[in-house]
């Protein structure tokens, strides 16, 4: 320890044993808001008048995140500037994310395997308390890298070479001196031809640690045994006594029983673990795991204590109700209920500290609820103290938070405080105030859903947000004694249906509430058989996400009978205000992704993109193919480039505060075409005039897609399809796809001349373990990059097939493709110039992508894309401006 850290240290731990031995008895919350005045004194250090954020020496002294832990770059804060401080040398580029700052590297460019690469920046920052400087980092296995740190005398620090791994890890080397003048972060790879991404979170600096003083419960003032014990909820806020008869009822029968008794087989070890009766330190959720310590990565919500209280009134076990109300009276003792990163740190722009308060605030609502007959009434005061002074003073200020957080955050402040009236902890609610509560809930929520019930955010998002608040109705409705369907908007509904358009599943709580509530039996098809009954089935916590058995009793009333599986059908759906073009068909089905990003919402920036699946499984994958709960997916969603055309080198701008994605031209369903065009120019920020992407969609299992662009500027082009599949080359410019369902082809039709580049794609890093045990799932993709011009032209056809029954293709001309279709006819598609049908079929046009669909040489439908007149024979189809102009039989 260096001599000034000591001597400081030395007399601060006389003030601690004076504090400790003066206050004892006090809480300890007390004891270390005044530890953290006596580091905060202790820790003064000389000045810069005058520096700002955009100085590129800021910040002049860490910013303090706990007693013993300072903050001097937070790269995931957009308010931290930090992207513009730190410099690159050598290959690679530093960008913005919407929540991170990433420093990609692409080896491709590089001429040997061993490849180096470095950043660093200048620092004037004192660190004369400190004696370590932490760096927090997350990157591939394929990479190492070493952290460098030099002080104002010109000594040296450096970690040694660390491998990356596949979670955020830290490195800390020591550090001397008074000052820090500088740090750099050297990056190496094993192999080259490969992108790398790395993702930077922060720089700290540590000093020696200051022990905690925890306080432990009166546990025996605060709980009783009741003689006559009760079981069933006090306070009724979520379920009723009669309402956990009928769930008592259902876990004797079939398939109930079996459910509970894996639930409680699998739970079981987890609710008998001793409980430490000191009161944490940390919150529930210290912060996400991106925000918070290396101590907090693994925890999770500790939701044992509601688990417990829930069987515990359910399987009638005092046992595990004494239990839960030892959690109840633990968590309102803990001194904080956030003291992460989010609440100590000026950094962030929104607080995940809400997400904290929310999660304490509806465990102690139901518990306060469930174990009410097993508290004193000193027991219940205590924790309505707590709710009101560490839950609602604090959370309150996020409830408008952006997206998705200020609706989920609404969920706790509505049960607790409902909680808190019927209990007669809290100030009193009439139903004036209840309805005020929900007005304000929805006039957040709804912000999220489109009028055509698609989510102004990501679609996971937004069906994760409505799973988790639809308990707000019942709570409210309960509360007020109003019905339900007098409180429900229609959004949910046509949300819902939304959802299960897109991804042709619902979750359980959605479905049930759907059907069971509202009636809505054609959405109850997806979920017919019982969810687990604590856990919930979205997301991984149940006190925001677990319906406790409401869903079972929903579906009661749903007739399973009258509920027949939708029989196979092709439609073609459009919901304009979201602009998702969903295509459902036996063979083949297909998302369009069309639509706007909204300002202060999460929506991706990937406007034009295509997912294509076959029987419902997805082999050409946009971002979110798969769901959260799939170990795939943290393959997928974190893909940087998607199945879109685009200029090489540029991304889609989704942090500009405009509201920018594409324009749908077209959507047309013929009898045998689907035709739809798009132009999603004005996605990106600058340099593309125009952004056409066509499609025309061909049963049985046909898609060709043109992506006809124009650059402001010469430059290449890049079109790029991403699997979770291998992509093999099978010549002649075809490249195939083998999967569980069947196997699919891509042929590149113009321009000829490309030469395509098969590898995995930038992101292929993974929680779950692959088959070769390595911690990795690849997403492949193949490349076709087109030279540098200012027009671009790329047509790919893309089918799919089971066994020996490929569609078949065949190619007339150059320029002229012949597709066979359903019932016997066959498409004739002209993508080349000045392409005439009219020889053959007596079609003729202006138009820049032609179809004609024929049968034995007789007409039945034509179009033409980017055209101003389409002759058929006698009937000439005319526009003032080239657009999309169609011949169906019915104009025959």
């Amino acid at each position: 320890m260096k001599p000034q850290a000591y001597e400081r240290m030395k007399k601060l731990n006389n003030h601690l044993f004076e504090v400790n031995r003066m206050v004892h008895g006090l809480t300890a919350s007390c004891l270390i808001g005044f530890v953290t005045v006596l580091v905060s004194e202790l820790s003064a250090e000389p000045q810069h008048p005058g520096r700002t954020l955009d100085d590129p020496l800021w910040p002049e002294k860490a910013k303090m995140v706990s007693s013993t832990e300072g903050i001097i770059e937070a790269f995931w804060s957009r308010n931290g500037l930090a992207e513009t401080r730190w410099q690159t040398e050598g290959p690679g580029l530093i960008e913005r994310f919407w929540d991170r700052v990433e420093f990609r590297w692409d080896l491709e460019e590089e001429t040997k395997a061993d490849a180096h690469a470095r950043i660093h920046r200048p620092y004037d920052l004192y660190i004369g308390d400190f004696e370590e400087l932490v760096f927090r980092v997350n990157l591939s296995p394929d990479m190492e890298f070493k952290l460098i740190a030099e002080n104002d005398s010109g000594q040296s620090f450096a970690s040694d070479w660390t491998r990356g791994g596949l979670r955020h890890m830290e490195v800390a080397i020591p550090i001397e001196g008074e000052r820090l003048s500088g740090v750099e972060i050297k990056f190496r790879a094993d192999s080259a031809d490969k992108t790398q991404t790395v993702e930077l979170r922060w720089l700290m600096l540590r000093r020696p640690g200051i022990d905690w003083v925890g306080v432990t419960p009166d546990y025996e003032r605060f709980i009783q045994r009741p003689s006559d014990p009760g079981f069933n909820p006090g306070l009724g806020v979520l379920l009723s006594e009669d309402e956990v008869d009928r769930l008592r009822e259902l876990s004797t029968r079939a398939p109930y029983k079996d459910l509970i008794e894996a639930e409680l087989a699998e739970l079981k070890p987890w609710l008998e673990e001793k409980l430490d009766p000191v009161a944490p330190r940390y919150s529930l959720d210290a912060g996400w795991q991106a925000y918070g310590r290396p101590w907090d990565e693994g925890r999770s919500w500790d939701n044992r204590g509601l688990l417990q209280g829930y069987y515990g009134m359910l399987k009638r076990d005092p046992e595990l109700l004494n239990d839960a109300a030892r959690h109840l009276i633990r968590l309102a003792a803990t001194d904080e209920w956030e003291e992460g990163f989010t609440t100590s740190s000026n950094f962030v722009e929104w607080a995940h500290s809400g997400f904290t308060f929310n999660t304490a605030l509806i465990q102690s609502a139901l518990l306060l609820d469930w174990v009410w007959d097993w508290l004193t009434p000193e027991g219940r005061a205590f924790v309505a103290q707590a709710m009101r002074d560490k839950g609602l003073a604090k959370i309150d200020q996020h409830r408008y938070n952006h997206a998705n957080q200020g609706a989920r955050f609404h969920k706790g402040i509505i049960l607790a405080r409902i909680a808190l009236s019927q209990s007669r902890l809290g100030a009193p609610l009439d139903n004036r105030q209840i309805l005020a509560e929900l007005r304000s809930f929805e006039s957040h929520f709804l912000k999220l859903i489109n009028e055509d019930g698609t989510f102004v955010e990501e679609d996971g998002y937004g069906i994760g947000t409505l799973h988790i608040v639809l308990l707000n109705y019942i709570i409210i409705a309960r509360a007020t004694g109003l019905p339900i369907n007098e409180l429900i908007p229609e959004r949910i509904v046509q949300s819902a249906h939304f959802h299960s358009d897109l991804h042709d599943e619902l979750p359980h709580s959605v479905a049930s509430f759907t059907a069971g509530i509202l009636g809505e039996n054609s959405l109850s098809r997806y979920h017919l058989s019982a969810a687990p009954l604590a856990w919930g089935d979205f997301y991984w916590n149940p006190a925001e996400t677990a319906y406790f058995g409401l869903d079972w009793l929903w579906m009661e009333g749903v007739d399973a009978a009258d509920v027949a599986e939708e029989e196979a059908r092709s439609t073609l759906s459009y919901y304009p205000i979201g602009g998702w073009i969903l295509r459902k068909s036996p063979e083949m089905s297909f998302t369009l992704d069309a639509g706007y990003w909204m300002k202060g919402g999460q929506t991706r920036p990937r406007k034009g993109n295509i997912e294509v699946s076959f029987a419902g499984e997805p082999f050409l994958i946009r971002r979110t193919s798969v769901s959260y709960r799939d170990p795939r997916f943290r393959a997928t969603w974190r893909t940087r480039a998607f199945n879109t055309f685009k200029p090489k080198g540029k991304y889609q701008d989704g942090l500009n505060e405009n509201e920018r994605g594409a324009e749908v031209l077209a959507v047309e369903s013929l009898k045998y075409v689907d035709a739809i065009e798009i132009d999603n120019h004005s996605a990106w920020l600058e340099g593309v005039d125009q952004g056409i992407r066509r499609l025309l969609y061909i049963e049985p299992g046909v898609l060709l897609v043109e992506d006809n662009y124009r650059f402001a500027e010469p430059g290449e082009g890049f079109q790029i399809w991403n699997s979770l599949d291998a992509i093999e080359d099978r010549g002649n410019g075809r490249y195939g796809i083998q999967f569980a369902s069947g196997q699919a082809m891509l042929q590149l039709l113009n321009p000829e001349s490309v030469n395509p580049i098969i590898a995995p794609n930038s992101v292929h890093r993974s929680g779950a373990v692959s088959d070769d045990g390595d911690g990795t799932l690849p997403v492949h993709s193949i490349r076709f990059e087109t030279p540098s011009q200012k027009t671009h032209r790329v047509l790919t056809l893309i089918s799919v097939w089971t066994g020996d029954e490929r569609p078949e293709l065949t190619q007339v001309t150059d320029g002229v493709v012949e597709v066979a279709g359903k019932d016997g006819v066959r498409i004739r598609i002209g993508y080349g110039d000045n392409v005439d049908h009219s020889a053959s079929f007596g079609i003729k046009s202006d138009g820049q992508l032609t179809f004609v669909v024929h049968r034995g040489g007789e007409v039945i439908e034509a179009g033409a894309f980017g055209a101003t007149y389409l002759r058929h024979c006698s009937r000439r189809m005319q526009s003032e401006s080239a657009k999309l102009l169609l011949i169906t039989e019915e104009d025959q």
